[in-house]
């Protein structure tokens, strides 16, 4: 329900609730106005007292009686029900009580003017059906003392009783209501939306690798988030299972592929040898196909590695700029045979604490896979610069670029768009793999976005350590 379809789950049950508790208190002093038939008590306000006040006077005035009659009526004439209800209840609109709690015709007074006398000293209001009561105000008439009380006609609804209720509350009454409730509130919320909270930082832990229970974070509690936070550590096990399984079947399986590999290698070699010229070209072409088999297998055990966390060399300081030469200098043999241009910017002094073959393994690839995607006769781009706490290097292509739903997805194992990336180029899509795993054990960052008019670009962050 609008607007409360935009607001987080905290503030919508915060906000529901402190409603609800409104609600609850306005239906509260309405049901006990509307339905309550006993007498009940309020301070007169200045106005009634003054009303009281001016009548006493007019009634110990020295006036004709006349004269006090048309004063009186002239001074309660809103005081008064309509005619039909001034026959069916007897109305008055004032009463004068002696000290024997009697009227001065020598009736019963009413039941809420016999308990408005009980307090002698002080004007006060009393509600009692569709009439409110003001007195008790002493007068003396001809040399006698009464207790002067006027009625006034409030109707089924009260509505001037809720004026008068309203207006004689304290303003700390509803300062101290409202940060109690709003305090209530608050509790229930945090109460409510934290569990979700901690579960949701718990699902981006998971998302990145990390292993850790639900149930522990939450602490001891007994209810639904409990038993969410219970099935949520069971599907996180089944989920890291099946992805150690996933890493340990990939590096397995590199591993058994390449005893055979090599056989197959060490026959190719003896039947070269065997056959001679004749059988040459084919033989030929089946070591090339064995040549780009080991390297896959080596790429994906690199990967395996990779994944758990293994790297097999000793962190030195890297200087970025000059590994970045001696990969450009690598590249430009292969870049020259498309007659692809490489133009580079590097900003000097830019040093890290890294793996030195890793991270040169991971930028070359990155730059060879430009080369490799750029038209003949074109250029890349290559950028170094120092940010705020890292170093950001930029490899953009004038290639086709990728689809943008593809960009993210660049970076998985054998991963290919249906255009820009097919067989036809080569490779066998793990470079990148490869590149963005040796980013994260930098913890660094790397991304991929399509550049105007077309071409890819590729933005590796890392940042740099204190030691550097």
């Amino acid at each position: 329900m609008w607007p409360f379809s935009r607001f987080s789950l905290f503030w919508k049950i915060f906000t529901w609730f402190w409603m609800v508790m409104i609600v609850m208190v306005i239906v509260s002093i309405f049901s006990w106005i509307l339905l309550k038939d006993s007498v009940s008590f309020h301070p007169a306000d200045n106005k009634m007292k003054a009303i009281i006040d001016k009548l006493a006077y007019v009634i110990e005035s020295d006036a004709a009686d006349f004269r006090k009659e048309r004063i009186i009526r002239r001074l309660l004439r809103n005081f008064a029900p309509p005619p039909h209800h001034i026959e069916e209840s007897g109305f008055q609109s004032f009463y004068l009580v002696n000290e024997n709690e009697e009227l001065r015709s020598g009736k019963e007074p009413p039941e809420a003017i016999k308990a408005l006398l009980i307090n002698k000293n002080e004007v006060s209001v009393a509600t009692h059906g569709e009439f409110i009561y003001i007195g008790p105000q002493k007068v003396v008439l001809d040399g006698t003392s009464y207790s002067l009380f006027v009625s006034q006609f409030i109707g089924r609804f009260k509505g001037r009783l809720i004026y008068y209720f309203v207006n004689n509350i304290s303003p700390w009454f509803f300062l101290i209501y409202l940060i109690v409730s709003s305090l209530l509130c608050f509790l229930l919320a945090w109460s409510i939306s934290r569990p979700i909270k901690l579960l949701q930082a718990i699902t981006h832990k998971v998302a990145s690798g990390q292993s850790i229970s639900a149930v522990e974070l939450l602490g001891n509690r007994n209810d639904e988030f409990y038993h969410l936070a219970s099935d949520f550590d069971v599907m996180s096990e089944k989920v890291m299972a099946t992805i150690s399984t996933q890493k340990q079947l990939l590096s397995d399986i590199s591993h058994e592929l390449r005893s055979p590999l090599a056989r197959m290698q060490i026959t190719l070699g003896l039947l070269e040898k065997k056959e001679g010229e004749k059988s040459s070209e084919y033989i030929q072409r089946l070591e090339k196909e064995c040549s780009r088999i080991d390297e896959m297998l080596e790429q994906l055990l690199n990967i395996a590695a990779l994944e758990r966390g293994q790297v097999h060399e000793s962190s030195v300081v890297i200087d970025i700029d000059s590994m970045l030469e001696d990969i450009i200098k690598d590249a430009a043999f292969e870049a020259s045979e498309k007659e692809v241009n490489i133009n580079s910017h590097l900003e000097s002094a830019v040093r890290i604490n890294g793996y030195f073959q890793l991270l040169y393994s991971a930028i070359e690839n990155i730059i060879r896979n430009a080369i490799r995607y750029s038209e003949n006769n074109s250029s890349i781009k290559i950028v170094s610069q120092l940010n705020v706490g890292t170093v950001l290097i930029q490899v953009e292509d004038n290639g086709p670029g990728v689809e943008p739903e593809s960009l993210s997805k660049i970076f998985d194992p054998f991963y290919r768009t249906d255009s820009a990336r097919t067989r036809e180029k080569g490779g066998a899509g793990i470079g990148l793999a490869i590149a963005a795993r040796a980013i994260q054990v930098h913890k660094g960052l790397i991304t991929a976005e399509n550049k105007e008019p077309h071409g890819l670009r590729v933005n590796v962050s890392i940042p740099i350590s204190k030691e550097s």
